[in-house]
């Protein structure tokens, strides 16, 4: 994994609060993210491995998830479709967990404005009313 053969010193830098206190959850979300491109980056390689395909570059997407959105690089090949499957489905924006979790307080009865406090405090910047009420 180059990830963590080569780190630059942005990624060894470990994101604090203003007070000096070590922001854990910044801290996994990097994490995450840098796994999770690290093995889409071994899937595309394995796939372009007998010479026949080559990387085209990558498109950016983003996932909630319960430490923060994550910005996922999908590589993209000349020939052919890539997609990781096995990391998320096609089209899903939010982690199943995160959803899990807003559903639960839905159920509870809390309010929109509820559901949303909770929703920022798992990492999803920006939740509407409306979206709060069809989950």
């Amino acid at each position: 994994m180059e990830i963590l053969s080569d780190p630059t010193p942005d990624m060894l830098a470990m994101p604090r609060f203003d007070d000096g206190a070590i922001d854990m959850q910044e801290l996994l979300r990097r994490l995450a993210e840098q796994v999770v491109n690290a093995v889409m980056d071994a899937e595309a390689d394995q796939l372009c491995g007998g010479g026949a395909n080559s990387r085209n570059g990558y498109r950016e997407r983003s996932l909630a998830t319960c430490v923060g959105t994550l910005t996922l690089r999908i590589p993209k090949l000349r020939s052919g479709g890539f997609f990781p499957e096995d990391v998320l489905e096609r089209y899903q924006r939010v982690d199943r967990a995160l959803v899990a979790a807003v559903a639960e307080t839905c159920a509870t009865g809390a309010s929109t404005r509820k559901v949303q406090r909770v929703a920022e405090k798992m990492g999803v910047s920006r939740l509407s009313k409306d979206q709060a009420s069809a989950i």
